[in-house]
């Protein structure tokens, strides 16, 4: 709105129309930026005082800016009548391509999770790329508002779309490769969406707002749809491999700013000289105008400069809340057995009540008492989740390092917090069977101090109860695994009852349930609101000694943890 109204007291007419493409482009960076001071952790979940002014004066401002805009357009004077006009048939299909932007754009080159994640840099570094990225995508954005005309930047638009589209597939690529993609990206997509925006406003010549309508609704479905099927197909079977939907909204967006480059390539009009030619036919009154306005703004700031200062102070003043109020946990030294661990299958972050509610989650893990914590169902950055980097996000609060394992997906899948270093580790992938989502373990070996050391195995096998052969290979490959090595803990959400064929495996192999061995009453684990399943465990080798076996009662997860101390024997 900062733009729009900026834009409206512009003389130069070709800034004027696309200003508010800025404002698109800055929202965006600064919901990132926001995100990033809040470690990925949205602000609207945020139960504290402070968040809450911070959210409350965002909205004030907000309608500051809205009813400052209302009042200098007239917009609800009885006298102002607004045309309702857009471009043809035609040229209103580039508007569906919003959907195509959002998606690569929230789930990609927005997702401070995600870079995290495929980069391996620690999140500031992670956050200041991005942000570094949205501020040349802006201004590269503004330079093309004011060369639209040359005809060097229009093929280099059409040839980036092609780029993107070839790209898309590496994006999950790692190390710098995530990096250089990353700034493509982002370039790309400024340059696409800047010239479909220039191209909607091209010759609108059509009566109503239905075409737009249409094309907008169409995006906004495609987004949806997009979103489904790249998501569900972890989880249910689908004709296609949920992969493929990856390039097909650069190839919207491909098409989009086809059409709307061909728009614009044909009028006559796009060149700003002439604009001012046709604004002053008179040559000498263009002179004397020019002159005087020469004079009068002297050492006046242009707003559109105040404005994209204003823009990167902001977004460097929140990159900084991030960066200062970093810390990175630092593993302690251990004096040995005994030792206490954990499981807590964390359900994507969600309560039972659907509230998205880490801090409940950390206290949780903050009432087991443990050194080493094993966790299920972690998140990093999976839209539908809010796009939060849990592990991270858990990790600073908690002061403990982490080890993650990615399954299916490398935004989820399982991790390890412990306040001991981790010498050596391992993600291992387990039999997928006839099932969707692949499934793994994540082995670590922990030095507990005084020259002891514990091998852990953290595990979430297949969720669907009567699913019994796809459980029982999985867990004949992780007890083929262990290999009878002492010293050793597995643990996890095994998604199987006691006395369920596939958990005899675990018995019979001679790895001893600590529940057996310290617990006491029934040992539900499932559902947290509402416990009459056992199907979190804790096993330990036959060498080791259970003690003090706790069920913390909390329905922050829709699981309940389980933490028990372990010793020598």
């Amino acid at each position: 709105m900062w733009n729009i109204k900026n834009s409206n007291k512009s003389n130069n007419s070709d800034y004027k129309n696309g200003e508010y493409i800025i404002g698109i482009f800055f929202g965006f960076a600064l919901d990132t930026a926001l995100s990033g001071a809040f470690k990925t952790y949205d602000i609207n979940w945020h139960s504290d005082i402070i968040s809450f002014f911070i959210i409350l004066i965002l909205t004030l401002v907000q309608f500051y800016l809205l009813f400052n805009l209302i009042k200098e357009t007239g917009l609800f004077k009885k006298s102002m009548k607004i045309p309702r006009m857009e471009p043809s048939f035609l040229f209103s299909i580039p508007i569906l391509g919003w959907g195509a932007f959002l998606f690569l754009q929230l789930l990609f080159f927005q997702n401070i999770g995600f870079e995290t994640v495929i980069s391996g840099l620690p999140q500031p570094i992670v956050l200041i790329l991005i942000t570094l990225g949205n501020i040349i995508a802006i201004l590269f954005s503004s330079f093309i508002l004011r060369n639209l005309c040359k005809r060097w930047l229009l093929i280099s638009v059409i040839v980036g779309a092609i780029l993107l589209i070839l790209s898309i597939p590496l994006i999950k690529i790692g190390g710098i490769i995530a990096v250089i993609l990353l700034f493509i990206g982002q370039l790309i997509l400024a340059s696409e969406f800047t010239f479909i925006l220039k191209g909607l406003e091209s010759r609108v010549t059509s009566n109503g707002s239905w075409r737009s309508t249409i094309f907008y609704g169409i995006g906004i479905m495609l987004f949806v749809a997009m979103i489904f099927v790249y998501y569900a197909g972890y989880d249910i079977k689908l004709p296609i491999n949920n992969q493929i939907i990856l390039p097909i909204p650069a190839g919207i967006l491909l098409i989009c700013i086809a059409i709307s480059l061909f728009r614009l390539y044909k009028r006559e009009d796009i060149n700003l000289s002439n604009k001012e030619e046709n604004n002053f036919t008179n040559e000498r009154i263009k002179k004397n105008y020019l002159k005087e306005e020469k004079r009068t703004n002297l050492i006046k700031i242009d707003s559109k400069n105040i404005s994209l200062i204003a823009i990167i102070l902001i977004l460097i003043f929140l990159l900084l809340v991030n960066v200062i109020g970093w810390k990175k946990p630092k593993s302690l030294t251990g004096s040995g057995y005994p030792v206490r661990v954990m499981t807590y299958n964390l359900h994507q972050g969600f309560d039972v009540r659907g509230y998205l509610g880490m801090e409940a989650l950390a206290k949780t893990i903050e009432t087991g008492n443990a050194d080493i914590v094993a966790l299920q169902e972690v998140s990093r950055g999976w839209f539908i989740d809010g796009s939060v980097d849990m592990l991270t996000w858990l990790s600073q609060r908690l002061n403990m390092p982490y080890i993650y394992g990615p399954v299916g997906d490398p935004l989820f899948g399982n991790a390890i917090l412990s306040k001991y270093p981790v010498l050596e580790y391992k993600n291992e992938l387990l039999p997928k069977g006839d099932v969707p989502l692949q499934r793994g373990f994540l082995w670590v070996k922990i030095d507990l101090g005084n020259n002891e050391e514990l091998f852990m195995i953290a595990t979430h096998l297949h969720h669907v109860d009567e699913d019994n052969h796809v459980r029982k290979p999985q867990i004949e490959a992780i007890v083929d695994y262990w290999g009878n090595h002492d010293e050793t803990v597995i643990l996890g959400d095994m998604n199987a009852k006691p006395h369920y064929s596939e958990t005899q495996i675990y018995y019979n192999s001679g790895l001893l349930d600590t529940f057996n061995e310290a617990g006491t009453g029934n040992g539900f684990t499932y559902s947290s609101d509402n416990p009459d399943k056992r199907i979190d465990y804790i096993w330990i080798s036959p060498d080791l000694a259970a003690s003090d076996f706790v069920i913390p009662e909390s329905t922050a997860s829709d699981h309940l943890g389980i933490a028990v101390t372990i010793d020598k024997k």
